[in-house]
């Protein structure tokens, strides 16, 4: 069915279609419209509350990535390899505020503006890995294989969207969105009430200097990127994860089977006291600039489930099995939330939530 068959098919034009197609599910007039292939659509996304443009440096994002790896059979049984990986995440798309002046972070001044939302290619990452594992076969009524890696994953992409949510207005900023040949401004500098100097006027002509709102100025004349800002390890980075998984199978058909996982914290970034806001758009960043994106690692998580299972075979293709399973084994207090308040003082870094401990569960699963 489309804009070319529908009267043939319904007897009707397809504009009083589109009409009796909104009334038919109760939508307002215009819900329903012919998309650009003659197929029935309507709009998923709503407009924006500001603007949002495709920025004339769009790029499609990419990635460009090698791998080496090399392997050694040990035995019949055994075989043990290593591995490197290497990645280039490019033009990581997202929105800034493309209009916003630079001028703004020093009185944080651009929060009047109507809003020019530039969806564009502003982040990058890059990942780098090194993995050791073995395995042994199952022979012998056993099996077992584990790996260690050791990983480094940094990025930019504070805000990144890589679908269209941004296009109907559903995106968030770096922490700062100017981008390009950084001018030369002045900071007034401040005064009490009596006409003393409590901070001194500055300017950008010869260095970079913090205003006295506390927001960064970059240097005069030279390319400035403000999403290198939100620099630091991604938000899945995990440095240390050691796995380990084995199976053994006893007289009557009795199986254990169990899989261990270490692996270092999560990240996480700090809150700051006072939130600043860096580049003058009236946006608040919460964190705290001084000490960077995810620059703070969540305690180790620890955990090893159990599986007791046991199959009887009932006709040559009905069978039962009755399985016994514990996850959190040693009933680890993993962390599942950091309390990340500055203010909090001694309680920065403490976790303040916990997964799930020990549990157990009882199953029965028939085959045929």
């Amino acid at each position: 069915m489309n804009i070319g068959n529908i009267q043939q098919l319904s007897g009707l034009s397809p504009t009083d279609y589109l009409t009796a197609a909104d009334a038919a599910i109760g939508a307002p007039p215009g819900f329903w419209i012919w998309g650009p292939f003659g197929a029935l659509s309507f709009n998923v996304s709503t407009p924006g509350n500001f603007p949002v443009t495709i920025d004339p440096s769009f790029a499609t994002p990419y990635t460009t990535s090698y791998t080496l790896g090399v392997q050694r059979q040990l035995s019949d049984d055994w075989v043990i390899s290593a591995d490197y990986y290497h990645k280039d995440i490019n033009n990581i798309l997202g929105v800034r505020e493309t209009n916003l002046p630079f001028a703004a972070r020093i009185a944080n001044s651009g929060g009047g503006l109507i809003q020019t939302n530039g969806f564009g290619p502003w982040y990058a990452g890059t990942y780098n890995a090194g993995i050791l594992s073995f395995e042994k076969r199952f022979n012998k009524r056993y099996s077992v294989g584990g790996s260690y890696s050791y990983v480094s994953e940094n990025d930019d992409a504070l805000n990144s969207n890589l679908g269209t949510g941004a296009i109907g207005g559903g995106n968030g900023f770096p922490t700062d969105s100017f981008r390009g040949i950084v001018p030369t401004v002045t900071d007034p500098g401040t005064k009490d009430a009596k006409g003393n100097v409590t901070c001194p006027s500055k300017t950008n002509a010869t260095a970079a200097f913090f205003a006295c709102n506390g927001n960064f100025v970059p240097k005069a004349g030279i390319f400035y990127n403000g999403a290198t800002l939100d620099g630091g390890p991604s938000d899945f980075a995990l440095r240390h994860t050691f796995e380990a998984h084995g199976l053994v199978e006893l007289p009557l058909k009795i199986q254990f089977s169990t899989i261990f996982r270490a692996q270092s914290g999560f990240r996480y970034t700090e809150a700051a006291t006072v939130p600043l806001d860096q580049d003058g758009n009236q946006n608040f960043n919460g964190r705290d600039l001084k000490t960077g994106r995810n620059a703070f690692t969540a305690p180790p998580f620890v955990n090893m489930d159990l599986r007791v299972a046991r199959t009887w075979v009932i006709r040559e293709r009905f069978r039962v099995q009755g399985l016994f399973e514990f996850f959190n084994l040693f009933n680890n207090g993993n962390p599942a939330a950091i309390q990340i308040q500055q203010s909090q003082g001694p309680l920065f870094g403490t976790i303040s939530q916990r997964l799930p401990g020990r549990e157990g569960q009882v199953g029965l699963k028939l085959e045929f």
